[in-house]
């Protein structure tokens, strides 16, 4: 016996088993399933979306239900390669050798129409080794229920008991259009347009737990995809600052290797490496920079410079950032990049007028906030939940004071004191954020992406209505 003909023997025994037994046997739980793309029966241009949306949501919930079900991407490679043969086929027949091609036991085909305000879904469950239909579901109910009716088709298909009704949307309006977001993920081939669409679905519906799924799925896969392409910039860098160090290299060479191993991590916001590099180039004897076209010069050395001032800049130390700048203006009068360092010296001594601004108001509304807590206390009127809003109220006022340190300190004495009694609480939330973002103002970027994550893990939707993910990515790298 070949390979092959051993590797299709598990299922195929499992089909005999149980088309053996009875023609209308119950499906056994450890069966793989595929389920193909419904029908847009009555042609309703304004549903089309619902033919990949019935099918991913029914796929989701099979699993939640923990059967087997073939990846989607892995039944629409099979279904191209079936439409490239031209054969004119049933649903049936197409079913049941799309299932033979990804190892499925049983194929779930379908479709399903408008009439007036109600939707109407039809299913069928094909065997993969006979072609037969073995079983069928019809239900009706109104759009808006989509889901439920789905439950039910799942239920009659796979022999279940009838599903537990589920809770009816806060705004069904909104969760039907979240579904149509959702489905429309699941036509493009664009990642950017994917990541669009399903936050466009979790906007409407911050609830619509089939748009987070995915939306997590691929916020991974692109995070192993962005490593993958980091490790060969990496190598790509090692090889440019060898270059550089080259001394038998051409002049040309060596100052390009280097703007190019520099420009590298400054586009991956590595700002502590482009330090280290940058320091290193401008400590480097190297002969002129040549000219790359007639009266044209690029010179490592005055790049490393603002580089320099840049990763300081990034990494929040202010102070040596503005003699780092004075000094790359001192050097390279009229130099490439002399209007930004201009610029950016300038923005940051107008912030630190701000930010003594910023410290005197704190003092003040801490000092009037601390005389009504003791008010209060006084009187005998300080109730648990008032302590809470003088606690909270303390947090953010360090905070928009940036008085970053004690920030960090009062805003994580509330968020321990009152997680708790409910780590779900809006104001712990927002007190672990203002902790990430008062680390990440006194550059203690480590620290403060272990906040995010934190939260990113423990509250998905939260953090993603307030962009933690997108913070979290502005912050130097590792």
């Amino acid at each position: 016996m070949t390979a092959v003909g051993a590797r299709w023997l598990p299922m195929l025994a499992l089909a005999l088993s149980w088309s053996a037994s009875s023609a209308r046997a119950e499906l056994p739980a450890s069966a793989t399933l595929a389920v193909m793309p419904f029908h847009n029966l009555n042609q309703d241009a304004s549903l089309d979306w619902l033919k990949r949306g019935i099918a991913e949501t029914m796929i989701a919930d099979l699993r939640d239900a923990k059967r087997q079900v073939v990846e989607r991407d892995q039944l629409d490679r099979a279904l191209a390669e079936i439409a490239l043969q031209g054969e004119k086929l049933s649903d049936e027949s197409r079913a049941a050798r799309a299932g033979r091609l990804v190892g499925a036991v049983a194929v779930v085909v379908g479709g399903y129409q408008r009439a007036g305000s109600e939707l109407r879904i039809t299913a069928r469950l094909v065997t993969v080794e006979t072609g037969v239909v073995e079983q069928t579901a019809k239900v009706t109910g109104p759009l808006e229920r989509v889901f439920s009716l789905q439950d039910q088709v799942v239920a009659q298909l796979l022999k279940l008991p009838a599903p537990k009704a589920r809770p009816k949307p806060r705004e069904p309006k909104k969760t039907l259009q979240a579904y149509e977001a959702y489905a429309k993920s699941l036509q493009t081939s664009s990642d950017a347009e994917k990541v669009e669409e399903l936050r466009r679905a979790l906007d409407l519906d911050p609830d619509f737990h089939y748009a987070l799924f995915d939306l997590r799925a691929l916020e991974s896969r692109l995070n192993r995809l962005l490593k993958r392409s980091n490790q060969v910039i990496d190598q790509r860098t090692q090889a440019l600052l060898a270059t550089f160090d080259d001394a038998r290299a051409t002049p040309y060479d060596r100052h390009l290797a280097a703007i190019q191993a520099m420009t590298a991590l400054m586009s991956q916001l590595r700002y502590q490496a482009l330090l280290e590099v940058a320091t290193r180039v401008e400590n480097t004897k190297l002969p002129d920079a040549p000219q790359s076209t007639p009266g044209m010069r690029f010179d490592a050395r005055e790049f490393a410079g603002f580089a320099v001032f840049q990763s300081l800049s990034a990494l929040k130390r202010g102070d040596l950032a503005l003699q780092v700048g004075e000094r790359y203006l001192q050097r390279y009068p009229g130099g490439a990049y002399t209007n930004g360092v201009d610029l950016q010296m300038r923005a940051a001594i107008e912030q630190r007028h701000r930010h003594d601004e910023s410290v005197k108001r704190a003092a003040k509304e801490l000092e009037e906030l601390a005389f009504e807590e003791r008010d209060r206390e006084r009187d005998g009127k300080l109730s648990a939940q008032l302590a809470r809003t003088f606690a909270f109220r303390r947090c953010s006022i360090l905070t928009s004071g940036e008085r970053w340190a004690e920030a960090v300190d009062a805003c994580r004495d509330f968020a321990k004191a009152y997680a708790a009694a409910d780590d779900s609480d809006d104001l712990v939330k927002l007190a672990w954020m203002l902790i990430g973002r008062s680390l990440a103002e006194q550059g203690r970027f480590d620290e403060a992406n272990d906040e995010a994550l934190r939260l990113l893990d423990a509250h998905p939707i939260w953090s993603r209505e307030h962009s933690i993910e997108m913070i979290r990515r502005t912050w130097p790298q590792p």
